[in-house]
């Protein structure tokens, strides 16, 4: 499963509703598939400052990793 130091991390994201950054493929991969959080790689966090919006991203990264 996932790494237990990253338990605090993704229940705060799950708290505050926000995204989180990681390189874990496989958190990636489960925050689609559960939808009780939102995880993002470092290419989709670069993606941000270039104008596109949360959603816009999030599909790219969902194209790129999961699908």
């Amino acid at each position: 499963m996932f790494d237990k130091s990253d338990t605090p991390f993704t229940a705060l994201t799950m708290k505050l509703k926000i995204p989180f950054w990681t390189g874990d493929k496989d958190m990636i991969e489960y925050s689609f598939k559960s939808g009780l959080y939102t995880a993002l790689d470092t290419k989709a966090i670069e993606e941000l400052p270039e104008g596109r919006t949360l959603n816009q991203v999030i599909a790219n990264l969902r194209n790129r990793i999961y699908i």
